[in-house]
């Protein structure tokens, strides 16, 4: 992600840096798309940080567990969050 600045907000928001990535981050409103300059928010929601709900982000992701570390963007908050990215057996039809 690269901070970005659409004039809308004084609060940073980050960008996706891989090509035609719609992919947005802002510590308030969490994750959202911006597809032909029209923002839709995250279907998933936001994961929000207990000691101040401000929207966590992605830290790190582990391929061989499948999993997401998600991290509190306050510089003094430790809290983090793993969250799992596969789908439970009982759902798998292949």
């Amino acid at each position: 992600m690269v901070q970005t600045s659409t004039g809308d907000s004084k609060r940073p928001e980050y960008a996706c840096s891989v090509d035609q990535c719609p992919r947005h981050y802002e510590v308030v409103t969490g994750y959202f798309d911006v597809l032909n300059g029209r923002t839709l928010a995250d279907k998933y929601g936001k994961q929000a940080c207990k000691n101040d709900a401000s929207a966590m982000y992605v830290e790190a992701y582990d391929l061989e567990k499948q999993e997401e570390t998600w991290r509190c963007p306050a510089v003094a908050c430790i809290e983090r969050l793993k969250r799992t990215t596969c789908f439970p057996a009982f759902l798998s039809f292949f």
